[in-house]
């Protein structure tokens, strides 16, 4: 079985794993790496942070604050990446694997 490198806990809040964040930037450590070819698995959170409730009341949907959504799990690194900037490009970041794009 695949290790699980990100585990969440649905009865806390995701504000108390400090391996999820509600968006991407450059200044958030990487939390776990990977090697080419590894498998794994990682837990999140929905898009809410938990916010939402399964239940019958649509209270949650209609009072949620959309300025802290998108939870996110990691970042995780991946071996053998490196970041360079694309042709022409002034922010852009491209990751390549031997020379691949394999994202940006």
């Amino acid at each position: 079985m695949p290790e699980t490198l990100i585990k969440v806990d649905l009865s806390k809040s995701a504000y108390d794993n400090d391996m999820i964040h509600n968006r991407w930037h450059p200044d958030i450590p990487i939390v776990a790496w990977v090697n080419p070819g590894d498998d794994f698995i990682i837990e999140t959170v929905d898009w809410t942070g938990g916010f939402i409730k399964n239940n019958d009341s649509a209270d949650d949907v209609r009072d949620i604050d959309l300025s802290i959504v998108h939870f996110l799990s990691g970042p995780i690194g991946r071996q053998g990446c490196r970041a360079r900037r694309p042709p022409g490009g002034r922010s852009a970041r491209r990751w390549t694997l031997e020379g691949k794009p394999v994202g940006l």
